[in-house]
């Protein structure tokens, strides 16, 4: 593609896959390896292209990359098309890539640097090339391929992508050998990836920032995806898994990191979803939880604490860091039921007993069945998924213990739905003042993806209902319907809805507000929120009552 192709060019915007501008290159054969470095590249033409095929997981560089950028390595170049070298030394990205090469391009074509044949500009656009945050805030709609060949008169457009680094070193990894379970995992770590998916008929999958990016490499025959996870999983766990098509399972790495697996089979062979536990247990400020989550536990010595929310949105993470602060902060013997463990606590000033399901106990059931035996303080309940665990876990809490466990689902109002679901309707009745007694709070989250350059990938927005007075009566009376109105109209004691949450998050820029829109309850009242002009909710009810009269 020419220079004014690549300008009229109408979608060179970041973080896009796939670029107008690299058609027709060859793809030479330079991969970055896991160490940052560049490798096996060819000399041909000297600019570098760095793109996504699609969602898949690439780096193309198209030029020739050598030691020792000059004059002399422009030496019998005709026109603008000579070879350039330029060592590359660390860690780069898409856009750094370029900018490195666009500098030995300026130094080749300059001579020395007291002959600088650029304006000013260009330096300036190589700055900008090489700032993370800046390309991020402009929105996604600055085209640095435009501008370098306004500047340059290159025949070569180059694309931001901040994912670039990152599926250069994926297709390294597939290089460098035959895939195996322990490979794919130990990558894990350097590619900042979640999760991990192993499904017959495509390639492993990995989640980063949000995103399902396979990795290049055929996709998994029959026989690979049926096998694959064999080295890990022992022979006990195997026939479990042989007889029920279902096995959840932690393992590690010799480094210290740890996975959660759940193993399934699915069209007669076998599927896997893999989740990375980080080793450290986070704490309320590495999660980017609001202050109440740790003033609650710090006020509350018995009840239940309900953590609840989809799959993948952090919810091990904040009973984690939750149970973590007992240990640290309070005299206590903490049991925990978990399946699998997760998180190792190193024992503080408590005594912590971890259960696991499968191998040290049969079932949740059977675990909270002798747990108020063990004299447990604090007990923690991986999740709760049947009638006899939620009984176990309310008689518990109403026993003077106190009881950390998570549910699944996607707010606060669809938490009490939920449990009272395990129970016939001749129980619910009970259940339901059994909760309105027992329960503390019920903390809500979800995962969104963070601004660019913010120093984690995705922030939880919350939802808080804490349970006082007014709750608890709303709660024993069937009528949980009011109950939005009272997270919003209290806020000073800690409650605040999803939609309050988002605004919030929006305000301190830890996330923009097209991402905020996208996962708002209530979008007229977060824009109303971000602007301003809440009104109140109190204020809201009298005037619709008003109205109505």
């Amino acid at each position: 593609m020419v220079a004014a192709e690549c300008e009229q060019a109408s979608v060179c915007r970041i973080g896009q896959f796939g670029s107008p501008c690299g058609d027709g290159f060859k793809h030479l054969g330079g991969v970055v390896g896991l160490d940052g470095r560049i490798a096996g590249v060819g000399q041909a033409e000297q600019f570098a292209h760095v793109h996504g095929m699609g969602d898949r997981v690439s780096l193309e560089v198209l030029g020739g990359i050598a030691d020792g950028a000059g004059p002399e390595a422009c030496a019998g170049a005709e026109g603008d098309t000579g070879v350039v070298g330029h060592a590359v030394d660390g860690p780069v990205d898409g856009l750094g890539l370029l900018a490195h090469i666009l500098e030995a391009w300026i130094a080749c074509k300059g001579g020395d640097a007291g002959k600088p044949w650029l304006d000013p500009s260009v330096w300036q656009l190589r700055s900008q090339m090489s700032h993370r945050e800046m390309v991020a805030r402009s929105g996604g709609e600055l085209c640095h391929c435009r501008q370098i060949v306004q500047k340059t008169s290159l025949s070569v457009c180059a694309r931001y992508d901040e994912s670039a680094a990152t599926r250069s070193r994926q297709e390294a990894l597939m290089l460098s050998g035959s895939i195996t379970i322990q490979k794919l995992l130990g990558a894990m770590k350097k590619l900042d990836a979640s999760d991990l998916h192993i499904k017959v008929g495509i390639p492993p999958t990995y989640r980063i920032g949000g995103r399902l990016r396979p990795i290049e490499s055929d996709p998994l025959t029959e026989e690979e995806a049926d096998h694959l996870l064999d080295p890990i999983i022992e022979p006990a766990k195997m026939e479990r898994y042989n007889k029920t098509g279902n096995l959840d399972f932690a393992w590690h790495l010799p480094d210290g990191d740890r996975f959660r697996i759940n193993v399934f089979r699915s069209g007669n062979h076998t599927h896997a979803a893999i989740r990375r536990v980080k080793a450290e247990i986070p704490d309320y400020n590495d999660l980017h939880l609001p202050p109440v989550y740790e003033r609650l536990v710090n006020e509350t010595s018995e009840g239940l604490i309900l953590v609840v929310g989809v799959t993948g949105c952090g919810k091990s993470s904040t009973q984690a860091a939750m149970v973590n602060q007992v240990n640290l902060t309070r005299s206590e013997n903490i049991i925990t039921v978990e399946d699998p463990v997760e998180y190792r606590f190193t024992p503080a000033k408590s005594i912590i007993s971890q259960r696991e399901i499968g191998i040290d106990v049969e079932s949740f059931p059977v675990a909270l069945r002798y747990v108020v035996r063990q004299d447990p303080d604090v007990i923690f309940i991986g999740e709760m998924r049947d009638h006899e665990t939620v009984l176990s876990a309310i008689q518990a809490a109403e026993t003077g213990h106190l009881v950390f466990a998570t549910l699944h689902t996607a707010d606060t109002m669809q938490a009490f739905g939920r449990m009272l679901e395990f129970f016939p309707e001749s129980e619910r009745d009970f259940i339901r003042s059994s909760l309105a007694s027992s329960l503390r709070a019920i903390l809500a989250q979800r995962l969104l993806p963070a601004v660019p350059g913010f120093e984690t990938k995705v922030v939880p927005a919350t939802e808080v209902l804490l349970f006082n007075t007014t709750v608890r009566e709303h709660v024993r009376e069937n009528q949980e319907e009011d109950l939005p109105a009272i997270i919003n109209s209290s806020r000073g004691e800690g409650m605040h809805s999803f939609t309050q949450s988002l605004a919030d998050l929006v305000n301190k820029e830890w996330i923009d507000l097209p991402t905020a829109m996208d996962y708002a309850p209530n979008r007229e009242a977060l824009q109303s929120m971000v602007r301003g002009l809440e009104v109140k909710a109190s204020t809201l009810v009298g005037r619709i009552r008003q109205k109505g009269s």
